[in-house]
């Protein structure tokens, strides 16, 4: 689950580029003091620097769903609640540059503002699928008991039955 989880962020950007209309030409993609924008990029080329993380994320997820089968609960968990931080922190960043511009074109100023909160989202989405990998799969394999059994338990160190 936490590996699908990784996913949605580049499957959003994508199906948020496909659906958007009328995204500025240049995007706002660096910010110095003050919030005031110094450096604009091609939308375009910030959509790619957004989706490429996103995606490299979201494969290293797969790989480590499928390598890491024995690895502890916890370091599994935060692996995956990073990868999807990182891969949520991308995917935002496009909306937050054309957010920013479209705020700018509508007689605004080019500084970060409220746009930028969407990276909060990012954090919270991190801890969502962090907490998912916490949660887990449990064993399901059938263990045999000796309370249900009816037999009685051999001494530690001991094996019952040769």
């Amino acid at each position: 689950m936490a590996t699908a989880l990784t996913w949605v962020p580049a499957v959003v950007l994508v199906a948020a580029k496909l659906s958007w209309g009328g995204v500025p030409a240049t995007v706002p993609v660096h910010w110095i003091g003050g919030g005031r924008a110094d450096e604009f990029q091609s939308s375009i080329t910030a959509f790619w620097l957004s989706l490429v993380p996103a995606l490299v994320c979201a494969v290293i997820a797969v790989v480590v769903l499928v390598a890491s089968h024995d690895a502890r609960r916890i370091y599994g968990a935060l692996g995956f609640g990073v990868l999807a931080l990182v891969a949520a922190a991308a995917s935002v960043q496009w909306l937050v540059d054309v957010l920013t511009a479209l705020v700018a074109a509508d007689g605004g100023d080019s500084r970060i503002g409220a746009p930028f909160l969407l990276q909060l989202a990012s954090l919270a989405f991190g801890l969502l699928v962090f907490g998912v990998a916490m949660i887990g799969k449990r064993d399901r394999t059938p263990t045999r008991d000796a309370s249900m059994t009816g037999e009685t338990a051999a001494p530690t160190g001991v094996q019952s039955g040769a």
